[in-house]
């Protein structure tokens, strides 16, 4: 995996992020706001930082809030917690593969 593609792959993070921080100020009576924010910072920081440590940060940040959303929410945010810490390990994964 060159450069291009981890450079393409944390563009799409970067956006992706910045769009559900946003969606999490729209929706601050349904989601958490200042989540919200970290995820706007988070996304601003990979579309900045194209390199492959950025997963190191995504991968973390993604466990920190399943663990979070399986701890202390209740019905399908647990499940959807379990399926963050899945998906933080596997942020992870790509940190090891992609070179």
């Amino acid at each position: 995996m060159g450069k291009n593609e981890i450079s393409y792959d944390l563009k799409l993070w970067g956006t992706i992020l910045i769009i559900m921080g946003l969606l999490h100020q729209v929706l601050s009576g349904f989601l958490d706001s200042s989540w919200g924010y970290l995820l706007i910072f988070i996304g601003a920081l990979a579309l900045y930082i194209r390199e492959r440590r950025m997963y190191l940060l995504l991968g973390a940040m993604m466990f920190v809030v399943g663990l979070s959303n399986t701890i202390f929410g209740s019905g399908s945010w647990n499940i959807f917690g379990l399926l963050q810490l899945v998906f933080g390990v596997l942020i992870f994964k790509d940190y090891w593969k992609k070179k």
